[in-house]
């Protein structure tokens, strides 16, 4: 029979679309009599050999509009207008051999599919020749490419097969197995005559390569799946049949697929047509990747497939992702997976929250089909893995501009979140958000937390929110940044209290990315990149990261531009850290209440007198230290109550929070200062903050501030190295803190006297004083003194007459003593004591009674630890 003739009739099309219309089966009497009328199979007027000898054009026509009435066919089915009577849970996916989509090409006599962009395409050309197509092979390998012509020559079986034949006879066989899906027994009739024609035609080389692969397992899984519903319609003798032909079927080959595990990136490139960015080879044309991989999947609803390389740049998996919605046609993985299991592929499924997942092997990969129901950037997605080894993601990012996993917590808190403090932070400001460089594509990033490792000044994990509608947008679009960068990556659903999300992790053994889909809103997606090792490693982290921020800081210093958020002055602009000493004794104030100290590194201004009306507080005593070059490095002042109240120790630490953001805070050292004194909430507390240039220091007790400007621009970030701040004395003449005892006791005289507490009584035999009270440490050196004023009180002196004794003190000295620290009054609310301190000494003026005597008034030095 000439093929014209066969081409214009094949009975099959006109079956298909003539009958099929609800799909249900004669039921009572009309089953019998429909079971004895298809006793006999109908006549199937088609000849694959003579098929084989039509023109390529003829063919192709043929196959375009076969392929378009049967995607009709089984889209009818899919939307329930048509019923699969026999197979209803039946999802056949219409995969055409060889090229899914082709259109026949008179300049190169054979059909090509749409991603061809003409030319040579050598990778096209060997498809074609391992499916059988040698003639059409060469038309489009590159003739000066010996070696391809040679590994197509080496594909030429007894007989030349072309794409236009193979691609009929699949899409003839999927309109048989729609027939009987939706309750046309002649389909099973058909598909066991075509099988048979095509184990006939086939020759040995074409058999058992990949074109007797696909297209000797189309239909099988189809009838094994009729043979209950025949029965149970009354057509046991073709249930029979049916067995007598699925018993003699012949083997069910591997689907060949045909994934290069190991290949280089470049033929990746050349392969699937795309370009390589980091660990990715993306195919430009899905389609490409599908039908040269030889991946056994449909093309309906695929949005993108990639190549993913292990550390080494060669091949170790292969992604392929679908749209939202296609759960609604394939709504398990064993439908997307059909062809898999058609060809005896055994499965092994797992569910988790909105996933439903198979697994398959598959020569030496693993097949892995994620069906996600609830997530809208995806809808499916399919991994051909090497399964001999774990793939290893990374190494995974861990930079992120303003945001860095290896930088210290605070270093990247000060770039983010400098007005907050704690074991996390977070913003949402655009301006602090445009300085972090998510991998996260086209979807704005709208909010950024760092988390802090506990005790140590590392970065535990960081979390990139974004939101937006581009969110909603196909997964490759947004996330391709991190499969180029990690690699292979693993698909996981998790619960949470939002609903659950699709997490797409990736690992390096050091760090642990995941990309997290909230199944209730899909406009939202959050990276989550954390350190995964464990505490044995913090103390590492914590060096390594601090190594990090030195090194930054040298580079942002070379490059002029440091991060500075701190004042390099405290209330008057020339006295800076950084001036001349020159300069800071020309705008040092001078005269009226305003008293000069000259100290062993710098100078010192006490001011005197009444505060301004309507300031809350006042510097009573600056300092200013200078380093070798004799260029400020420290600005000290300290502040006192003016007429803020209770509470303006508050406002000013409010006002430095509001200026230079939120600082460490904890104990301060002045909680040692007055250890044998009532003490006064609130508790001492100190606040610190640093820059690139500078450090400043705040603490504040219920009696005053001081605020410290420290000059921190060397090489190594610390603050510039002084020695404790001293400007009080020590006591007096040779009896001072530190004195040793036999130095003391040559001063006592033959019998020195020794009181119950172990104080030495030693004569004063200074102006204007009578005596000393000596105490000493188990070193015995001098740790306490205290001197008792030669004149004493009035005879039954009052307080408030002992107080102004105190302050008389305190004016003959303030040169030297400068404004009190601290005050106490007694239980009359008169003033009892008066305080001062440097770094290494503690002096107080107090009065109180004497035994047998008017009150008198003491000095008293001690050591401050």
């Amino acid at each position: 029979m000439r093929a014209e003739k066969l081409l214009g009739l094949v009975p099959v099309f006109a079956v298909l679309f003539a009958g099929c219309g609800s799909g249900t089966v004669e039921e009572g009497g009309a089953k019998g009599e429909a079971a004895e009328r298809r006793a006999s199979p109908p006549p199937i007027d088609i000849s694959l050999a003579d098929l084989l000898n039509a023109p390529r054009a003829d063919l192709a026509a043929r196959a375009e509009e076969t392929a378009d009435r049967v995607r009709l066919q089984a889209k009818a089915q899919e939307d329930g207008r048509q019923a699969r009577a026999f197979l209803p849970d039946l999802h056949l996916p219409i995969v055409v051999p060889v090229l899914r989509e082709a259109r026949y090409s008179a300049e190169k006599s054979a059909s090509l599919p749409p991603y061809y962009t003409g030319g040579p395409d050598n990778e096209l050309a060997l498809h074609l020749a391992r499916h059988g197509d040698v003639e059409a092979a060469r038309r489009l390998a590159d003739p000066a490419d010996k070696d391809v012509l040679t590994r197509i020559d080496a594909c030429q079986g007894e007989r030349n097969y072309p794409l236009e034949w193979a691609r009929l006879v699949g899409l003839l066989m999927d309109v048989a197995q729609l027939r009987l899906a939706c309750g046309e027994p002649e389909g099973a009739y058909e598909m066991m005559a075509l099988h048979q024609q095509l184990r006939e035609v086939l020759d040995a080389r074409a058999a058992g390569g990949p074109l007797g692969a696909v297209l000797l397992a189309r239909g099988h899984g189809v009838l094994s799946a009729a043979r209950a519903p025949l029965r149970a319609a009354g057509q046991d003798e073709l249930a029979a049949k049916v067995d007598e032909a699925l018993a003699a079927w012949g083997p069910l080959l591997p689907a060949p697929v045909a994934v290069p595990l190991g290949a280089e990136k470049a033929r990746l490139v050349r392969l699937l047509g795309g370009d390589a960015d980091g660990r990715v080879v993306a195919a430009k044309a899905p389609l490409r990747a599908l039908d040269l991989l030889c991946v056994p999947l449909p093309t309906e609803g695929v949005q993108s497939a990639f190549a993913c390389l292990d550390r080494d740049g060669r091949l170790t998996e292969i992604v392929v992702l679908y749209r939202r919605g296609i759960a609604h046609t394939f709504p398990e993985p064993r439908h997307l997976a059909y062809l898999l299991e058609e060809h005896g592929a055994g499965g092994k499924d797992a569910k988790g929250p909105g996933l439903v997942r198979r697994t398959y092997g598959i020569a030496k990969m693993t097949c892995e089909v994620g069906i996600v129901a609830r997530a809208d950037a995806l809808g499916a997605f399919v991994r051909l893995a090497d399964a001999q080894a774990a793939p290893a993601a990374g190494p995974l990012p861990r930079d992120f501009g303003a945001l860095n996993l290896d930088r210290g917590f605070e270093q990247n808190r000060l770039r983010v979140a400098p007005e907050q403090i704690g074991e996390r932070v977070q913003t949402e400001r655009a301006a602090a958000l445009a300085d972090v460089t998510s991998p996260v594509r086209g979807v704005p990033l709208t909010r950024a937390v760092v988390f802090r490792e506990d005790r140590h000044d590392v970065t535990a994990r960081l979390l990139l929110r974004h939101a937006g509608d581009a969110a909603r947008a196909p997964l490759h679009q947004t996330a391709l940044g991190l499969w180029a960068a990690g690699g292979p990556a693993r698909f996981l659903s998790q619960e949470d209290d939002g609903g659950g999300h699709l997490a797409v992790v990736w690992e390096d053994g050091e760090t642990r990315a995941a990309l997290k889909l909230p199944y209730a809103d899909g406009s939202v997606m959050e990276l989550e990149i954390e350190d995964v090792r464990d505490e044995k490693a913090l103390p590492r982290r914590a060096e390594a990261a601090k190594a990090l921020d030195l090194a930054e800081r040298k580079a942002r210093l070379a490059a002029g531009k440091p991060l500075t958020r701190l004042p390099r002055f405290l209330d008057a602009e020339a006295i800076r850290l950084g001036a001349t000493r020159a300069q800071i004794e020309a705008a040092l104030p001078e005269g009226g209440n305003a008293v000069r100290q000259t100290l062993a590194d710098g100078v010192a201004v006490v001011v005197m007198g009444e505060a301004p009306k309507n300031v809350p507080y006042l510097a009573r005593h600056l300092f200013v230290r200078f380093g070798a070059d004799g260029r400020a490095v420290e600005v000290r002042a300290r502040y006192a109550d003016a007429a803020g109240g209770p509470t303006w120790t508050q406002g000013l630490l409010t006002g430095l929070l509001k200026r230079a953001g939120a600082a460490a805070e904890g104990p301060s050292p002045w909680t040692r200062l007055w250890p044998d004194l009532p003490p006064r909430p609130p508790q001492p507390r100190l606040t610190r903050w640093q820059d690139d240039l500078t450090v400043l220091v705040c603490q504040r007790d219920a009696w005053g501030v001081e605020l410290m400007l420290r000059d921190a621009s060397g090489e190594s970030g610390a603050p510039a190295a002084l020695p404790p701040l001293e400007y009080l004395s020590h006591g007096i003449g040779p009896v001072a803190l530190g004195a040793a005892r036999e130095d003391v006791l040559k001063l006592a005289g033959d019998r020195p006297e020794l009181l119950a507490d172990g104080a030495l009584v030693v004569p004063a035999r200074v102006p204007g004083y009578d005596s000393l009270l000596v105490w000493f440490d188990e070193e015995e050196r001098v740790t306490r003194l205290v001197a008792r004023h030669a004149e004493p009180g009035p005879d039954k002196a009052k307080p408030a007459q002992m107080a102004q004794r105190l302050n008389e003190a305190w004016a003959e000295r303030a040169s030297q003593l400068g404004w009190p620290r601290r005050h106490d009054a007694g239980a009359d609310q008169a003033l009892q004591s008066l305080g001062w301190h440097d770094d290494r000494t503690r002096m107080r003026l107090f009065w109180q009674p004497a035994r047998g005597g008017p009150p008198r008034v003491y000095t008293e030095w001690r050591g401050v630890k």
